[in-house]
């Protein structure tokens, strides 16, 4: 980042580490997209020519949407993540939840919603594993995207519920809401917090 005002202006630089897009592929959509002049400035260089930035609110409007990744561009995964239009949102908290078993579970999952959705509809989901705060054993957050009108929140539900112990008074188990347009992308970045320890993309 280049100065104090980075989190309001980024570089064609600044825009390849937020975005899962190539060199080439931002060039051409700055190139097609009208800009007003006060959404982008030049800051003086200490080499050559003055570097260009693009103020902050316009960014996702001309980068933020793009079709899922090709297998050789998996280092993308996160920003892909991070910027995609997610349906639902939300956690599982299975007991005795080991790594292996919040695994399977999510497996399990996926391979349940296939089945509810027509060959050419879509589904993606993105899960990531959490220690628990409180034991030595993991929880599991997700995203997932489908058409809503194939597969609803109660369908999911049902599916969880199957894998996982049902929520009661004392004590949730799942956590599951549509995704609020008013999250942003915060709800898809606390999603991949846990990187670290493990995250997977699964796509239908």
């Amino acid at each position: 980042m280049l100065n104090n005002e980075l989190k309001r202006w980024y570089s064609k630089k600044d825009i390849q580490d937020e975005y899962p897009l190539s060199e080439r592929e931002i060039r051409r959509r700055l190139s097609k997209s009208i800009i007003p002049d006060n959404k982008i400035k030049e800051e003086k260089s200490n080499r050559g020519l003055p570097t260009k930035l693009y103020h902050h609110s316009i960014l996702d409007g001309i980068f933020r949407k793009r079709r899922a990744l090709a297998k050789k561009e998996s280092d993308n995964t996160i920003k892909w993540v991070e910027n995609h239009y997610w349906k639902y949102i939300g956690n599982i908290v299975p007991k005795n939840g080991s790594v292996e078993l919040n695994k399977k579970i999510l497996k399990s999952i996926f391979d349940d919603l296939k089945l509810l959705i027509p060959k050419k509809s879509h589904l993606k989901v993105f899960y990531s594993l959490e220690l628990n705060p409180e034991d030595n054993n993991y929880h599991t957050h997700y995203l997932i995207d489908c058409d809503v009108s194939k597969i609803s929140r109660m369908n999911i539900l049902n599916i969880f519920e199957v894998y996982v112990d049902k929520n009661i008074q004392k004590e949730r188990r799942i956590d599951l809401k549509k995704y609020d347009d008013s999250f942003g992308k915060r709800g898809n970045k606390y999603t991949t917090k846990c990187k670290i320890i493990y995250a997977k993309l699964l796509v239908h």
